[in-house]
């Protein structure tokens, strides 16, 4: 998975690899970042995506057409704005 340093809370400026993302809590696990319950059991510790920056993305053929479509929309979109604005 993708590279994310942690620029919030008390494990700020921690860095690690993001071993899972939990969608239902908008929480991202993220390796190395955890805490140890009573019985001596690691934990992860949940981080909020916004939380986090993308050091190092990892790109695959999926990640990369989702990007190229999404860049397409936004350059149709100011293209449709441009011509509004010449029609003004």
């Amino acid at each position: 998975m993708s590279v994310v340093t942690i620029v919030r809370g008390s494990n700020k400026g921690r860095e690690g690899k993001v071993t899972s993302v939990y969608r239902l809590k908008y929480v991202v696990h993220i390796e190395r970042v955890s805490r140890e319950k009573t019985n001596g059991q690691s934990v992860p510790i949940g981080i909020h995506p916004s939380k986090c920056v993308i050091t190092k993305l990892k790109m695959d053929k999926d990640r990369e057409s989702i990007l190229e479509r999404i860049g397409k929309g936004r350059e149709d979109k100011l293209k449709k704005s441009e011509q509004q604005k010449e029609k003004a």
